[in-house]
């Protein structure tokens, strides 16, 4: 490696502070990397349903391709401008937390057919066999009543203020707590009694901006506000 150009320094020669140094360079690189990549995501030339699907069925793609192909899926996928902040929400798993938020509010009446449609389509594609974990997985029926029965719903509503001591929280924590070895089978959410209720609350999935977290002066109690409106 020296012949290449690189320094070598013994671990055990670093000072702490140099270590840290090292650290925070790193991090801030990886950051500076990332941001250029949503960037030129974000940059990318538009596909036609054509040149996308001749792009899915390309094997070896250049760099400029996959960000393309990535511009394209985000673009059908939440039918916006594709932003650099959309890529990196998408990263962070925004998509199937809008999904649940819209079957649980304006779209509850859409769910029994949208997952009938997702078995149909399995049965289809697997020759009358599905696999049951992905039939599982595909369906979002269990998922939404669990929340459904967890009261989930009254924190949604624009301008709620709870603190961790109110009735409706102790009684959620109790729910959840109740049901976590089911909480954890659908929603692959582990919940501990240790938890306070509005940190299980976080957990579920569904969008972060949907919450705005604080903390409330008296007994430092855990307090939520919903601020935003429905999607």
């Amino acid at each position: 490696m020296v012949e290449d150009g690189y320094t070598i320094i013994d671990a055990s020669d670093a000072d702490d502070d140099e270590s840290g140094a090292v650290i925070e360079s790193v991090k801030a690189a990886s950051v500076e990397l990332y941001t250029a990549e949503c960037q030129a995501i974000a940059n990318s030339a538009e596909l036609s349903d054509a040149e996308l699907k001749k792009l899915l069925d390309t094997r070896a793609k250049t760099k400029t391709e996959r960000h393309q192909q990535r511009k394209a899926e985000l673009s059908r996928r939440y039918e916006i401008d594709v932003t650099p902040d959309l890529v990196e929400k998408d990263d962070d798993g925004w998509y199937p937390q809008l999904r649940m938020h819209y079957y649980l509010t304006l779209g509850r009446e859409f769910l029994t057919t949208r997952d009938a449609k997702r078995a149909k389509a399995q049965l289809e594609a697997g020759e009358n066999s599905i696999w049951k974990p992905d039939f599982n997985k595909g369906q979002l029926l269990p998922a939404v009543l669990l929340l459904e029965n967890l009261n989930l719903l009254q924190f949604l509503t624009p301008d709620v203020q709870l603190r961790g001591s109110d009735e409706k929280l102790v009684e959620f924590k109790a729910l959840a707590v109740q049901h976590r070895h089911v909480i954890k089978n659908y929603l692959n959410v582990s919940i501990s009694e240790k938890l306070t209720p509005v940190a299980i609350a976080r957990y579920l999935p569904l969008p972060t901006f949907l919450w705005r977290w604080m903390q409330s002066r008296r007994g430092q109690k855990a307090t939520q506000v919903n601020d935003s409106n429905p999607i």
